[in-house]
């Protein structure tokens, strides 16, 4: 009950978790007081996406990552008491970066509407995260596919006779072509709220 009555320690409890979970370096079941268990999808989207290190989005993801855990206590077991004492805008920063790190657009794996929701609620597009490259997408894709991407960007697949390319020439011509255009495949593109 007492829990109920104060926000700021049911905050820091509810971020216990979501930090064992991030910051713990085990891939094992959290057990925590709080039934909240926060799971990581990045071995689902590595696996989806072999260029996924190579993006911003990674790259900032783990530069924010890094700063806390050099800020965390040695010791898990100070953890809880170390969230109760950090003033409530790091503690809200730290579990928004938890929160983000637990968010799962996969298909299948959340619910598509409230995605929707939560990329509305923060301006998310995906143009400023993501580039399609020769190795992490067009080579992934058919030449019909590429070619309608071209057509897409506004960048005339007709030119240079890029329709009738090889695969392999199409794809580095394609990345080239496309890079910078913002141009993103229908499942990234943003979604109305």
């Amino acid at each position: 009950m007492l829990v109920s009555t104060n926000p700021y320690v049911a905050l820091a409890a509810l971020a216990t978790p979501f930090v064992t979970r991030v910051f713990g370096n085990d891939q094992g079941y959290v057990t925590t007081a709080l039934q909240v268990v926060p799971s990581l999808p990045a071995h689902a989207l590595l696996s989806a996406a072999d260029d996924l290190k190579a993006s911003r989005a990674w790259h900032a993801l783990e530069a924010a990552t890094e700063t806390w855990r050099a800020r965390l206590p040695q010791e898990r077991g100070a953890w809880f008491s170390w969230l109760t004492e950090l003033p409530p805008a790091d503690l809200s920063a730290l579990l928004a970066l938890c929160a983000a790190l637990t968010l799962s657009a996969m298909p299948g794996q959340g619910d598509a509407r409230e995605l929707q929701l939560i990329s509305a609620a923060v301006g998310l597009d995906m143009a400023d995260w993501w580039e399609p490259t020769a190795e992490g997408f067009l080579s992934h894709v058919s030449k019909a596919q590429i070619v309608q991407a071209l057509k897409e960007a506004r960048t005339d697949p007709s030119e240079d006779g890029v329709s009738n390319m090889k695969k392999d020439v199409l794809v580095v011509k394609a990345a080239s072509r496309l890079a910078g255009k913002r141009w993103l495949p229908a499942p990234l593109r943003r979604l109305p709220g």
